[in-house]
């Protein structure tokens, strides 16, 4: 069995036994449970593209020139205000 089958068996496994857990508890219970985990999942699905939309910001010029432009401006308004007689 290679890594890649081992992996679905855990996951089949797994959900077979939340699915029996699930069966024993009340409607009610059973319904928060599987809302709590839609609202897990949607979450994590949010953070992990906020995080590859923040690569790909970083991968992009604008940070960069915004960062020198941020350091050169109040420096060269520094240096003309000094040189002003």
């Amino acid at each position: 069995m290679n890594s890649l089958q081992g992996q679905e068996h855990e996951r089949d496994v797994a959900y077979a036994a939340l699915q029996k857990r699930l069966s024993e508890c009340s409607e009610q219970d059973a319904l928060q449970l599987m809302r709590s985990f839609d609202r897990q999942i949607t979450f994590w699905h949010k953070q992990k593209s906020n995080i590859q939309e923040a690569r790909s910001f970083w991968k992009t010029p604008y940070p960069y020139v915004g960062i020198g432009v941020g350091i050169i401006v109040p420096v060269s308004g520094f240096i003309l205000l000094m040189l002003l007689p």
